[in-house]
C-alpha cells in the first residue's frame, strides 16, 4: 500500500541507475502480492456475509513469474536494467552469511522464499465472500515506483 516501499527501495535503486536487477533462483518462480486496497476490500466483502468464521487466502490473480515482473516494472520505468538469473542456493548462502555478520541486505524471512512458487489458492474467497483482487502484481510494483519517485 501507499508509503510502504521496504525492501522494494533496494530494487527500485537498482533500477534507476539501470544496473543488473539479479533474482534469486531462476526467476521462473511466482510470488503472489496483495494490494492493501484489495485487503479492505476483502473485509468488507466478509461484513457483508455476516462475517463468516473461516480463513480465506488473499492474494492477487495469475500472479506473473518473478522475471517477468521485474522487466515489466524496469520496461515501465523507462530503464534499461537488465534482469538476470542467479544460483537460489548460492545466493541465500551468502545473504544468510551477510545477515549472520551483521551486514543485511534483505531479512532471511525474505530471502529464503525468494525462489519458491509462493501462490496460494484464492478461489473459496472469490466464491464465498464474492470477492475478487482488483490489483495485479504488475499494477502494484509499478504504482510503488512511482511513489518512489515521487518521495525522492
Amino acid at each position: 500500500g501507499p508509503g510502504r516501499l521496504g525492501i522494494l527501495v533496494k530494487l527500485f535503486k537498482l533500477i534507476d541507475m539501470n544496473l543488473p536487477v539479479p533474482t534469486i533462483g531462476n526467476g521462473k518462480n511466482h510470488y503472489q502480492m496483495i494490494s492493501v486496497f484489495d485487503c479492505v476490500s476483502a473485509i468488507l466483502c466478509a461484513i457483508d456475509k455476516g462475517l463468516p468464521n473461516k480463513e480465506y487466502n488473499l492474494g492477487s490473480k495469475n500472479p506473473p513469474d518473478i522475471r517477468t515482473l521485474l522487466q515489466g516494472v524496469v520496461t515501465s520505468a523507462d530503464k534499461h536494467s537488465i534482469v538476470i538469473p542467479t544460483s537460489g542456493k548460492l545466493v541465500k548462502l551468502v545473504l544468510g552469511l551477510l545477515d549472520k555478520y551483521g551486514f543485511t541486505l534483505m531479512y532471511p524471512e525474505q530471502f529464503m522464499i525468494a525462489d519458491e512458487e509462493y501462490v496460494l489458492d484464492i478461489q473459496e474467497t472469490e466464491k464465498d465472500l464474492d470477492w475478487h483482487p482488483q490489483y495485479s502484481d504488475e499494477d502494484m510494483l509499478k504504482e510503488a515506483y512511482k511513489m518512489y519517485k515521487k518521495k525522492k
